[in-house]
């Protein structure tokens, strides 16, 4: 409990109906009621927040609760398509600020996702929005860049998306370090990263696929995918230099000595 301007707060009674009233919803799937009311604790909250179901929403993002991302997701797509076109932003920036979101408030790895500051002061989608113009504010004054059907990048593009471990990984016989690291740097990868490749990998989905089904050109999912596609590699060669101490020429001596035939299953680690 939390003693605040004379009024003991139970925040742990607090962090309970909340994720009831969550999971009721359907927005989570399941959260950790102690940490949750810690979170609010840390949050330094003096008052229940009118949007404390949305607190909870993303505090279950960020620990990986896979049906608090996938609506955390669709929130971001949305705030990104409701507030850039209006503001004149073009359909490139809007698809690269969805994307550039989705990784930096759902990115796992070694990164403390500003989702945890979200104090429900605003409805999630309202914070979203306002994050959404600040972001495309950066963007737009770093890159300068054309839209992404321009013929500029498509050869560096094209070859980015095509050329990764990954699929090279899918057709291997993983020695069971390889096929714990891999299952490890998986879990690393964010919810959009996991997908993308579980589209491409599990369900057979092309790049053209990929870019229908989000309603975006294809450079920018193919953008999308070779990021995801390096995320993966990069976790497996760090998981595997952990695990083995080795040189970087060594784990790409292992990882070589493995590509033969297929002995994990994509769907399990992908959590399909």
């Amino acid at each position: 409990m939390t003693r605040a301007s004379g009024t003991i707060i139970d925040w742990t009674a607090i962090a309970t109906r909340a994720a009831e009233e969550a999971m009721h919803a359907g927005l989570v799937s399941s959260t950790h009621v102690g940490r949750l009311a810690e979170h609010f604790r840390a949050l330094e909250l003096d008052h229940v927040s009118a949007h404390v179901v949305d607190v909870v929403l993303a505090f279950a993002a960020t620990s990986g609760d896979r049906q608090a991302q996938a609506e955390l997701h669709h929130r971001v797509v949305t705030a990104a398509r409701t507030t850039l076109p209006a503001a004149g932003y073009p359909d490139h920036v809007v698809e690269d600020v969805t994307g550039e979101l989705i990784v930096t408030l759902l990115q796992q790895a070694n990164r403390r996702s500003p989702l945890l500051t979200y104090r429900g002061q605003a409805s999630l989608i309202g914070w979203l929005r306002t994050l959404a113009a600040r972001t495309a504010q950066r963007l737009v004054k770093v890159c300068r860049r054309e839209a992404p059907s321009s013929d500029g990048d498509a050869p560096l593009v094209e070859h980015l998306a095509a050329t990764d471990l990954t699929r090279d990984l899918y057709r291997a016989e993983l020695r069971t370090v390889v096929r714990r690291a891999f299952a490890t740097a998986i879990e690393q990868l964010s919810y959009f990263e996991r997908e993308l490749i579980g589209d491409f990998l599990v369900r057979g989905q092309s790049l053209d696929d990929i870019a229908k089904a989000h309603a975006v050109h294809r450079a920018t999912a193919a953008r999308w995918m070779a990021r995801a596609r390096a995320a993966l590699d990069r976790e497996l060669r760090r998981e595997l230099h952990r695990k083995l101490v080795a040189s970087d020429s060594e784990v790409a001596s292992i990882l070589d000595s493995v590509r033969s035939s297929i002995e994990v299953s994509v769907e399990r680690l992908l959590g399909k």
